[in-house]
């Protein structure tokens, strides 16, 4: 973010204070394990950076390594929570779980129009030609005949088939029934989830981050003057950082709740970046 005051100018105030005898050796000292300590943190932040793009790449279908498009302005504005209801109608009808369900009604309705038309008799018409030896002709008579299957006869055999097809479409239409609902839930629950890590993006950027700077600001003017001291000061400091930290945890749990909740619609990866 680039809003917290940077510790090595209290290692240089604190190192100028001891020159001049305003201040301990321990404090000068203290200042630069503190220094040193904020070094370290800033490594580990970077980590964490890292591991949070290639999580967000993964969620994407993308190389790990391809960096996120993520500019200025999104940094500012974590990503649009969409509307629910607009959300839900698209995961109806794109969410891969969902279509095979679909899929699995259309071929059930099918089997059960199939058992149902065995019922329908099927005539069968049959020609034969016949010679006799003595005839000098290639063909003496030809004879020919129509036959009727009757399924009424066979009543058990065709009902039985007519009732497991109907008992396939049935369980095919609960389960379809089971994934609407349960994408219902999952569009409900991540948008939830997208409104609240923006939400608390939104407090933390605008409101808490300013203020622990303007905080540590303060103290660092204090401690100039010798109203302050350096405990007070690298308290200050080690808040705006945690601060810090946490407006780009809350702003990484946005961008990969957006990312999951496209997994969940059944929306087409963002391959823009990966061009």
């Amino acid at each position: 973010m680039g809003t917290q005051v940077p510790l090595g100018a209290f290692a240089e105030i604190s190192r100028t204070k001891y020159e001049v005898g305003r201040q301990s050796q321990a404090e000068a000292l203290g200042a630069e394990v503190e220094l040193a300590r904020n070094a370290e943190a800033r490594f580990d932040l970077d980590r964490q950076l890292a591991e949070g793009e290639s999580e967000l790449n993964a969620l994407l279908n993308r190389n790990a390594y391809v960096p996120l498009p993520i500019s200025a302005a999104d940094l500012r504005n974590p990503p649009a929570v969409p509307s629910g209801t607009a959300t839900l109608a698209f995961a109806l009808a794109n969410r891969p779980e969902l279509q095979t369900a679909h899929a699995k009604v259309a071929a059930a309705e099918a089997g059960l129009q199939m058992a149902r038309r065995e019922w329908i008799p099927d005539p069968a018409v049959r020609v034969t030609a016949m010679r006799y030896n003595d005839s000098k002709d290639a063909v003496s008579e030809y004879a020919a005949g129509l036959s009727f299957n009757l399924p009424w006869l066979n009543v058990k055999k065709y009902s039985a088939g007519t009732r497991e097809a109907a008992s396939a479409l049935e369980r095919a239409r609960h389960e379809l029934q089971a994934q609407q609902a349960e994408a219902g839930r999952l569009v409900r629950d991540q948008i939830v989830k997208l409104e609240t890590s923006a939400h608390h993006y939104q407090l933390y950027h605008e409101k808490i981050a300013q203020l622990s700077v303007l905080t540590a600001r303060s103290t660092q003017s204090a401690y100039e003057s010798d109203k302050a001291t350096f405990l007070e000061l690298s308290t200050a400091q080690r808040n705006a950082q945690a601060v810090e930290f946490e407006v780009i945890d809350h702003l990484f749990d946005a961008q990969k709740a957006a990312a999951e909740l496209r997994a969940i619609i059944g929306a087409e990866p963002d391959t823009e970046s990966s061009k």
